[in-house]
């Protein structure tokens, strides 16, 4: 019976596979090879960084959109805040 053996990566060792096979313009399969591992696991790897990477930055975006949004809103508020202060000297005004 054969029994298959996963073997285990460190962190550093991964995200230093990664990084040379998105950095140094050479084909991933001479990349995986040099390094003793599958292309699949190589590909594997690429794509999980890059997806933890998309969800560190992606919040950061919609965090700023969201401040701009809320800074639109805020100049809007003082705009009308502003009118309705005027309205209202003007209506106190017939009153006295």
């Amino acid at each position: 019976m054969n029994a298959k053996r996963n073997k285990s990566y460190s962190a550093e060792f991964k995200k230093e596979a990664v990084r040379l096979a998105l950095e140094s313009g050479r084909p991933k399969t001479a990349i995986a090879k040099e390094l003793g591992i599958g292309v699949s696991l190589l590909y594997a790897w690429i794509n999980q960084q890059t997806a933890e990477y998309t969800m560190k930055v992606a919040p950061k975006q919609t965090e700023t959109q969201r401040i701009k949004d809320l800074e639109a809103e805020i100049r809007k508020l003082k705009s009308e805040n502003s009118l309705l202060k005027k309205a209202a000297a003007y209506f106190a005004k017939d009153q006295l």
